[in-house]
């Protein structure tokens, strides 16, 4: 898979929320870095934490 085409499955998995693809895109030491002020800034670790944390804490809201 080129650079590209990850990005572009990057954020067809974020506009379909498709967890599972966003899993397999990631590597297992992916930091993700929420901007402190935005809803759940903090510095996430691991992917299963981003869709925990970030995006299904999204969804809630």
């Amino acid at each position: 898979m080129s650079n590209i085409e990850i990005i572009q499955e990057l954020y067809r998995s974020f506009r379909e929320k498709d967890y599972d693809a966003f899993l397999q895109v990631c590597t297992s030491d992916l930091q993700w870095i929420q901007n402190e002020g935005c809803p759940c800034g903090a510095t996430h670790q691991d992917p299963e934490a981003v869709v925990d944390q970030v995006f299904k804490a999204f969804n809630d809201d």
